[in-house]
């Protein structure tokens, strides 16, 4: 499952506000600058960065599969919209970067405390509300994952084909509805306990070597991705 694994590694170790760089980061560039070379370099940072956040390969890859399921999504979208060659090779450079994407965010998951998050908005001016909102966002990423695989067994139970790129349509549907059951019975369980997010306290952070250092690699990430894109 896809959540904070307690380890002892580099990007564990990292400034909370350098990983958030990091994320914020890698998410812009891929979105503005979609293409093969981009979608690539940014891979190859990713499996690099994986091997310094002190997750397993089997731990990372049981995880990661269920994402596929999202990743594809631009796939048969793209081919609709601009049938032939072009089409497909233009839904897998966005699925490329759609897969970057979700793994920046995973490596963000497996190495970052829920609280520390929310105090690193804080520190950047974010509206508590909001931060606690885009925290707990991160946190239903593994309901949202169990809540798929509940509704394709379901389906396959009835006699569904779940096969191929185009099995993400017939599950669109229910996983959004669940989704929003499950985020409105959320917001009535917080109303009912009074919760007020204007409550938090704003954290010190200092920043060390190591941090600056990566902070820097990323800066320079992020603008290599603009040159190839």
């Amino acid at each position: 499952m896809i959540t904070y694994k307690e380890r002892e590694s580099f990007l564990h170790g990292l400034d909370m506000r350098v990983k958030i760089l990091w994320l914020v980061g890698i998410t812009v560039s891929l979105v503005l600058f979609k293409s093969l070379p981009t979608a690539t370099l940014a891979s190859i940072t990713s499996m690099l960065l994986f091997q310094f956040s002190g997750v397993s390969l089997s731990e990372i890859w049981h995880d990661g599969k269920n994402l596929l399921f999202f990743a594809l999504i631009p796939v048969p979208l793209q081919v609709l919209a601009l049938p032939g060659y072009e089409g497909l090779m233009l839904g897998l450079v966005n699925a490329a970067c759609l897969a970057n994407i979700l793994a920046a965010a995973m490596l963000f998951i497996y190495t970052t405390k829920q609280s520390k998050f929310v105090g690193a908005l804080a520190w950047f001016g974010v509206p508590p509300s909001f931060a606690f909102s885009f925290a707990l966002a991160l946190q239903f990423i593994p309901i949202f994952l169990r809540e798929i695989s509940e509704v394709r067994i379901a389906q396959s139970a009835r006699g569904a084909r779940l096969t191929g790129p185009t099995s993400v349509f017939p599950m669109i549907i229910p996983v959004a509805h669940r989704a929003f059951a499950r985020a409105e019975d959320l917001a009535i369980s917080l109303d009912a306990r009074g919760f007020n997010p204007e409550r938090s306290v704003r954290p010190n952070f200092r920043m060390r070597a190591p941090d600056r250092a990566f902070a820097a690699a990323c800066v320079a990430l992020f603008a290599l991705i603009a040159l190839v894109g």
